[in-house]
């Protein structure tokens, strides 16, 4: 099912599901399409079907206690693909519809052209979305003579060579048989996660927006930036522990180690809870100094919230294994 720059498999995954009543789960840029691709879901379930407005951030993030506020039966959970870490069901069906990202081969492959010669060994990897041009982009590559790399699956992706915001094992597993990676995905966000675990150069490759990048000056930005909030929370003496409540992101025991550190360095913990993180809700608690998101571990607010620094809980655990091997 082709729906603007997405082509959905519906029918091939629905066409033998039958449902009572279904949550369907979309990504923001799939929701003005929502309309269309309940029907399609309710065509081939034959069941009732219930747009989730929530968030669909990755295969992490599924909606089982709204299902079950609606008695659904069956979850489809579009655009992402189904992760070993994520959430079970259990009296409720979850299935994953892997979205696809259409675009020009021939320019993707024409854009493989501008990676630098000196790259003889490149360790590839992807967004799920763009899976499906795997093989063309090996193939290419190795005919070029150029030898491809493509390493093992980390413990949250569902195939070898993909990554998510919170996984790249399958990037550092190889780095040291590779002289850079090739990553394709759109915008920055991946490919600061990636250069951030990697000391490789990372070349993007962007198929929507027809580009090979590097994100050099992003990831010192972010550093920066990262080095600013954790000066910021030494200096703090009141601390929020904000901690997610998704089902798949649900890190209590980690929430609760660190507020045995912060609270050894002499600080006030209060445990704050969210379902989806809106900076105005989060701001509302004044009374602290910094707040320290327990959640996905790629949540950035850079400029903080009124001037207080907001600090992804990873990034404490990083520093503090930074200061034990110094």
């Amino acid at each position: 099912m082709r729906v603007s720059i997405y082509n959905i498999p519906i029918e091939e995954v629905l066409s033998q599901v039958r449902a009572r009543r279904v949550l369907l789960q979309l990504p923001d840029g799939l929701k003005p399409y929502a309309i269309k691709i309940a029907k399609a879901v309710q065509h081939y379930t034959g069941g009732e079907v219930f747009v989730s407005s929530g968030g669909c951030y990755g295969p992490c993030d599924v909606a089982v206690w709204e299902a079950r506020r609606i008695s659904a039966d069956v979850i489809v959970h579009i655009g992402h693909a189904p992760s070993p870490h994520a959430p079970s069901g259990n009296d409720i069906k979850i299935i994953y519809i892997e979205g696809q990202i259409i675009a020009d081969k021939s320019h993707v492959l024409e854009m493989l052209r501008r990676l630098p010669k000196d790259v003889k060994r490149v360790g590839l990897a992807y967004v799920v979305q763009y899976r499906w041009l795997v093989g063309d982009v090996v193939q290419h590559m190795r005919c070029k003579g150029r030898e491809v790399v493509i390493g093992p699956r980390g413990s949250r992706c569902a195939y070898p060579g993909q990554v998510l915001g919170c996984d790249y094992t399958t990037a550092t597993h190889i780095e040291n048989e590779v002289d850079a990676f090739l990553l394709l995905a759109s915008g920055t966000f991946h490919a600061i996660g990636m250069q951030l675990c990697v000391k490789k150069p990372v070349f993007v490759l962007d198929p929507l927006g027809n580009d090979l990048f590097t994100v050099e000056k992003d990831v010192e930005s972010y550093l920066r930036r990262r080095t600013a909030r954790l000066a910021k929370l030494k200096d703090a003496k009141r601390v929020a522990l904000a901690i997610g409540t998704k089902t798949g992101q649900l890190f209590l025991h980690e929430a609760q180690l660190l507020a045995q550190y912060l609270k050894e360095e002499g600080k006030e913990v209060v445990f704050v809870t969210f379902d989806e993180f809106y900076v105005e809700r989060i701001g509302n608690f004044t009374e602290v100094d910094a707040y320290v998101v327990v959640a996905c571990p790629r949540i950035e607010v850079p400029g903080g919230i009124w001037g207080r620094p907001v600090i992804p809980y990873d990034e404490i655990l990083t520093a503090l294994q930074f200061e034990e091997q110094n």
